[in-house]
């Protein structure tokens, strides 16, 4: 794998949440292996009502999150487990969120990395509906309006100088550099408290924070309903290596019981 002496992310800690622990034995050597040199530190967490899974030479945190549903909480977790001032910043990805390490060093680790991607513009609460806004489910029927209610409801909301200005967009990954940290990590705890359903909390919470221009530029590609959702299960090399020279992240692409996706898409990037 691609080893460097030192990256753009070089001082920050990289969050890698598996919404299934089932997984974590299938892809984890692989994945510690292509993001370690990159980072300074890198955190394996995966769902506390899971199987619990203990391999030597790692360690890995539970929280309850649902298999994903409820995973700002893994950013608020890791800020009340470690010295998060030790670190640049903090990046958060699902297992399934491949992570182009050879555009790292084009981005900015003062910046946030994220993309509203269009969906919704920021906007007060009473102004959202439809999607999960108004999902029903049974164990949490309240993920979406519901619960961001209670979340401006809470005294901390205020304290932590919250606005009404909610948003909905990726909830499989976000890059937050150091100087928004200690705030965000602080909006994820109270988002998670409520059970704000992910893709409107990781948005939401970055909205909280007063972050309106300081992002970082890149390409991404989401793989859900389109020509090349095979993508999922298997790695389209003629596709990946025509996007790699620009995409940061793409997204569903599963390494899961097939270590050649990995090695192969891993390949890619290497040869830039």
């Amino acid at each position: 794998m691609i080893w460097q002496e030192w990256t753009m992310f070089s001082d920050a800690a990289l969050l890698i949440n598996y919404n299934y622990s089932k997984h974590i034995p299938e892809t984890i050597d692989m994945v510690m292996d292509l993001y370690r040199p990159w980072f300074k530190d890198v955190f394996i967490y995966t769902d506390s009502k899971d199987p619990v899974i203990t391999i030597p030479g790692h360690v890995i945190h539970f929280t309850d999150q649902w298999h994903g549903a409820f995973s700002c909480g893994v950013i608020s977790d890791f800020a009340a487990r470690y010295p998060i001032e030790n670190y640049s910043g903090v990046f958060f990805i699902m297992d399934d969120c491949l992570l182009n390490i050879s555009l790292l060093n084009s981005m900015d680790d003062n910046k946030v990395i994220y993309d509203y991607l269009g969906s919704t513009a920021l906007g007060p609460l009473r102004e959202k509906k439809g999607w999960h806004w108004d999902y029903v489910h049974d164990l949490y029927p309240q993920w979406g309006i519901g619960a961001c209610t209670k979340v401006l409801n809470d005294p901390r909301f205020t304290t932590l100088g919250g606005r009404d200005l909610f948003a909905n967009s990726s909830g499989d990954y976000v890059y937050i550099p150091r100087k928004y940290l200690a705030q965000y990590a602080k909006f994820c705890e109270l988002f998670y408290d409520h059970r704000v359903w992910l893709e409107i909390a990781i948005a939401s919470c970055l909205a909280q924070c007063s972050i309106e221009d300081d992002f970082n530029t890149f390409e991404q590609v989401f793989l859900w309903n389109t020509d090349k959702e095979i993508l999922r299960e298997l790695i389209d090399v003629a596709y990946i290596n025509e996007r790699i020279k620009s995409t940061l992240l793409f997204h569903p692409v599963r390494f899961s019981r097939n270590k050649m996706r990995f090695n192969q898409a891993a390949g890619l990037m290497e040869r830039l």
